[in-house]
């Protein structure tokens, strides 16, 4: 399976709603807290220009926000 890294905030709503949608998808995934790791930071930053967006990282594709659909493709294999 390919990696997946999940960069959040503590306030983030749709930053909830990607973490319930990887679980219910037994998608393995490292988290990184902008708010707490100043390195995830500037990564996100890199990767998307956002902060307060989740920006997830899947193999070599990048989704900025809550795209189920796009997700859902780069996830194959895993359904809830």
């Amino acid at each position: 399976m390919q990696d997946v890294e999940l960069y959040t905030t503590h306030s983030c709503t749709y930053c909830l709603r990607v973490k319930e949608f990887l679980s219910e998808r037994r998608v393995d995934f490292v988290e990184y807290n902008v708010e707490d790791d100043e390195k995830a930071r500037e990564r996100m930053v890199d990767l998307s220009s956002h902060t307060t967006v989740p920006t997830i990282v899947v193999g070599d594709e990048v989704v900025v926000g809550f795209d189920p659909k796009r997700l859902a493709k780069l996830l194959p294999g895993k359904r809830p």
